[in-house]
């Protein structure tokens, strides 16, 4: 049985997810908090294994305090929901630490879905989300510059960070797009080596 801190401070949107884990057979709600103070209090005195925690609430905890918590507490897994499906939110939640990332847009099987991967120590990202988040993280041009790129990698990858998909990056290098899509493979290996969060691991693994 995975025990769920369900910590939301909006109540239709809690509602809609108590309803939805009611469903749950393998989940149980341990605790419910509606702000910050609930929430630092359930985090250290309640037994759980997963956070269902929206990015707002953590933005108001702050990242410090978050740290101090999770130090304490290490095998809580933070599953962060957020308001759109923009990739600027999954990335800061990565910063945050999660073990995963799902819009509220999201499937009502999904939910369970991502409870029990990061309930595990795997990291969850929609699938849709993938490869956006991986050329969020990785296709910086500071990156670019510190990575271990040939020539040819070098351009396909500073291409990738204009926006540029493989077929419009093929008509600009003269290549196949299949071509292309190989030295995006090498490159996304080569940019995000081990040791960088695990959550974007799991975005490179799906853009792939």
């Amino acid at each position: 049985m995975v025990g769920v801190l369900l910590a939301e401070p909006n109540c239709v949107l809690r509602l809609g997810f108590r309803s939805v884990l009611a469903n749950e057979a393998s989940v149980a709600i341990a605790a419910e908090a509606v702000d910050t103070l609930q929430f630092l209090r359930a985090f250290m005195a309640i037994p759980h294994e997963v956070v269902l925690v929206s990015l707002v609430l953590l933005q108001d905890i702050g990242l410090r305090t978050l740290n101090q918590l999770r130090h304490a507490r290490p095998t809580s897994r933070l599953l962060v929901h957020g308001y759109d499906t923009d990739v600027g939110y999954a990335a800061e939640a990565m910063r945050f630490g999660a073990s995963g990332f799902l819009s509220n847009g999201a499937g009502v099987a999904e939910l369970g879905v991502a409870i029990a991967t990061v309930a595990t120590g795997q990291a969850y990202i929609g699938e849709a989300m993938g490869e956006e988040l991986a050329a969020h993280v990785c296709f910086h041009a500071d990156h670019v510059e510190q990575a271990d790129l040939s020539g040819t990698e070098s351009q396909v990858a500073k291409l990738l960070a204009t926006g540029l998909d493989l077929h419009g990056i093929a008509l600009r290098l003269d290549m196949r797009p299949a071509g292309v899509a190989l030295h995006k493979a090498s490159i996304l290996r080569k940019m995000c080596r081990p040791g960088m969060n695990e959550l974007l691991r799991c975005a490179v693994s799906k853009s792939l």
